[in-house]
Order: structure tokens, then sequence, then C-alpha cells
């Protein structure tokens, strides 16, 4: 979900000393931002939902159907979302 925010400034150290991946060097400049945003969501996160709290990012590692789904279940950020479960409720 695009909420018009700029994602936090992101450096190979930042990675490594929030997520502590021993792969971070590998993480593609473009996509270093938004890793470190994912961070910020806590329990919410894309990348805690999808795999758990891992050491290896693997960013060149294709992801499963399940793993993709986590990350679809919730769009938001820091507690302000929608998960797929609200999404299906009727509007009132």
């Amino acid at each position: 979900m695009d909420t018009r925010q700029s994602l936090p400034t992101a450096s190979l150290n930042a990675i490594q000393q929030t997520w502590g991946f021993q792969d971070a060097a590998r993480i593609d400049p473009k996509a270093q931002r938004a890793v470190l945003a994912d961070y910020q969501n806590s329990d919410l996160a894309n990348i805690r939902r999808a795999f758990g709290y891992t050491t290896l990012f693997q960013p060149k590692k294709p992801v499963t159907r399940a793993e993709a789904a986590a990350t679809l279940w919730y769009f938001g950020y820091q507690g302000e979302g929608v998960s797929a479960q609200d999404a299906l409720k009727p509007v009132m």
C-alpha cells in the first residue's frame, strides 16, 4: 500500500544492525530502504511474517506461494494498516 511517505535512508550497516542479516551486502541498493523501513513494522514486518526470525536474507532466492501470501496478508505501516481478514469484512 502506497502511503506516500518517503522511505528512510538506509545503509548496509543499518540493515545489519537492525535485521542482523549476514548477507546484507547482497541486498540490491534499490531495495535497502524498503528493507530497513519494513523492520520498523516489528512483528507485522513482511520479512518477519514470511521468513520468521532469520539471519540470512537470501535476496536472490525465489519465494514460495506461502511466503508471498504471508506478505500480502497485511498492508500498512506500524500497526496502521489493513489485514486480509479486515478487507473481507462488509462495509457498513
